[in-house]
């Protein structure tokens, strides 16, 4: 993916002004023109040298990535990760995100969040966040953040999406543990592993979905599914049950 240089908001949207509204979806040449253009608009600086976008979290310097980039309803999501370098192993990666509503002209920034949290460790976040349909008209990012620290493996499943008028965490839990001497470690598993599925079925603004923990708890069969896992709109998150979020 070609990456240019940031350029001023006004001429952003002069460029954006002159593009036809999109009723099918755009060539891939346009969407990742629309996206270098989107991430220069959120970011304002352009690191030349890097090649990546710069932004700060919790004191240290990202640099900032396109990892995705998705048309669907109308609207083009751009998605990011960032990292920093010279840092501790709990020093998490980051994730941001903007999403253009391509159909208006100009184009519309509908939802943008600089950095949406810390994901991942040792400066850097997972990367290949998969692009999902949250509902009938919402889609997110999900992905699996991992760490292993002392023979003990553990990782928790991150729901992304937009919410007022940012990109932030819809829901999260414990979605993976495992360990080959678990003795004296709190929630002792020997190996633990999730599945997500939305009900894509069921026509809300925001689909219920299941999780399925399976594998082995002291060295035991596991094998359990929570269903029906619903969204509350008063909070902006999932009702995530009390088990799914210890281990």
């Amino acid at each position: 993916m070609t990456l240019i240089r940031p350029i001023r908001l006004a001429l952003l949207l002069a460029s954006f002004s002159s593009m036809p509204a999109l009723a099918a979806p755009a060539p891939e040449s346009s969407l990742a023109k629309m996206a270098t253009e989107a991430m220069n608009q959120l970011y304002k600086r352009y690191d030349d040298a890097k090649k990546c976008w710069v932004t700060r979290y919790q004191g240290d310097i990202y640099c900032m990535e396109i990892d995705s980039v998705n048309q669907a309803g109308g609207m083009l999501h751009v998605f990011a990760i960032g990292s920093t370098s010279d840092a501790a192993h709990v020093t998490p990666g980051v994730a941001g995100g903007i999403v253009l509503d391509i159909t208006s002209r100009p184009a519309k920034v509908v939802a943008a969040s600089k950095v949406i949290g810390g994901y991942g460790n040792t400066g850097s976040a997972p990367n290949a966040w998969q692009f999902t349909r949250l509902g009938s008209k919402a889609w997110g990012w999900i992905n699996t953040s991992s760490d292993i620290h002392q023979g003990v493996i553990e990782g928790s499943m991150s729901i992304l999406g937009v919410h007022g008028k940012e990109i932030v965490e819809l829901g999260g839990f414990a979605s993976l543990f495992s360990c080959e001497d678990c003795a004296g470690v709190k929630g002792t598993a020997d190996d633990i592993n999730s599945a997500i599925q939305f009900d894509t079925l069921n026509d809300k603004p925001m689909y219920p979905f299941t999780v399925r923990m399976f594998g082995k708890r002291n060295g035991k069969p596991l094998d359990i599914t929570y269903k029906n896992i619903s969204f509350d709109p008063g909070t902006g998150r999932y009702r995530m049950p009390k088990m799914l979020l210890d281990r």
